[in-house]
Formats: structure tokens, sequence, C-alpha cells
């Protein structure tokens, strides 16, 4: 990634300094149920992402990305914030697919 503009480096350490809240709040099991029924079944509904390449910008701590590599895409997953992408909720199964984070 290049130089950071100084509003791109403050946004990258407020989201940075919120990972873990972030992830607590997203990643539960209530709003993975939610997220699945209504944003990603609907939206990927009847697409054959197996080995697909996809690339899931502005990942966060890994949701969407986490439902594609279960569907059998390949992921790039894309973030303003380093600290969310290694605390990923997806990490696991990134590390057992040929999924990164940058």
């Amino acid at each position: 990634m290049g130089r950071l503009s100084e509003s791109e480096e403050l946004q990258r350490h407020h989201y940075d300094a919120i990972a873990s809240e972030y992830e607590r709040h997203y990643g539960d099991p209530w709003s993975q149920g939610y997220r699945w029924r209504f944003m990603n079944e609907p939206m990927l509904e009847g697409l054959g992402l197996s080995g697909v390449e996809v690339v899931d910008a502005l990942c966060g701590s890994g949701e969407t990305t986490g439902y594609l590599l279960q569907r059998g895409a390949r992921v790039t997953g894309v973030d303003i914030s380093r600290t969310c992408c290694q605390r990923s909720v997806w990490g696991s199964l990134a590390r057992r697919s040929s999924s990164t984070c940058c």
C-alpha cells in the first residue's frame, strides 16, 4: 500500500483502536446469523463462488469474508485497519485457504 494521507492515517488509527469492540459487536452469533440471512444469502444467492477470486473491500474483521470462504471463494480482504484483518473472525479459515488480507 502506498503512503497514506493524514486523514487516512487518522482513520487507520481509529479502526485499529476499536478493532476489539468492532469484532465483539459484529462477530457475535446473532449478528452473524442476521448478516447471513438478510445480507449474504440474498446478495449472493445463485452465484457459483467455488474457486472464484473475490476482493472483499473494507473487510473489517471479516464477517463477509468468512461467508465467502465457506462458499468456496478465494478471498483477498482489504481494509485500512491491519489490526482488524489480523484479528479477523475468519482468520482460521483463511489460514486453511489461499486467502490473504492486505
